[in-house]
């Protein structure tokens, strides 16, 4: 289910939007969430909130759906000035997404918490100046245990960050918009299924 991001949302109140949305630019905002039966993921992710968003991240961002994006910036990215950085399947899919992890040249861990990993894309983290398309992207799991299911969630912010936007645009054109809610479904249910 792809839906807006509820106003009270955590990543809407983020710090960290308040530091790169200076300009306070209109958003698209939208959550992608997927409920499983929790006695459907593998024994050692139903006690432990914070290995189970690590191994949604590792699913979402070492996944399948990934893979076209992941392949294509690697291949326009790499370089040998951050070729420390994590690139290959293997390689995201051993880290702990920490503060300060960076993927790609294009993602970095700016915010965690024991159930939500936030990456900020749009550019590379060391570009310090801001960019063009901006955002924040949250990996977070809830458990429910009256329910007996774990609730994944996708949520997405982006924004136009290097001009104040005066005519109420948006950061991607309607057609690119559309587009996000596929990808966000696919990320989610590649996250979902690294869970089993």
């Amino acid at each position: 289910m792809i839906a807006p991001l509820p106003p009270d949302d955590p990543l809407r109140k983020s710090a960290y939007l308040q530091k790169i949305n200076t300009l306070g630019n209109p958003v698209i905002a939208d959550i992608c969430i997927k409920r499983l039966p929790l006695a459907s993921i593998r024994p050692e992710l139903q006690h432990d909130q914070a290995l189970l968003v690590t191994e949604f991240a590792r699913g979402v961002w070492a996944g399948w759906a990934f893979a076209p994006q992941r392949w294509l910036f690697t291949r326009i990215f790499r370089s040998p000035e951050n070729s420390h950085l994590k690139f290959s399947q293997q390689e995201i899919r051993g880290s702990t997404f920490e503060v300060g992890t960076e993927f790609i040249d294009q993602f970095e861990v700016v915010e965690r918490t024991p159930t939500s990993v936030v990456v900020r894309e749009g550019g590379s983290p060391r570009q310090l100046t801001p960019r063009e398309v901006d955002g924040l992207i949250t990996t977070s799991v809830r458990i429910d245990r009256e329910a007996g299911e774990v609730e994944l969630a996708l949520s997405t912010i982006l924004f136009k960050g290097r001009e104040r936007v005066l005519d109420g645009s948006m950061p991607v054109p309607y057609p690119i918009e559309l587009l996000h809610y596929m990808y966000a479904r696919a990320l989610v249910q590649s996250g979902s299924q690294a869970l089993r």
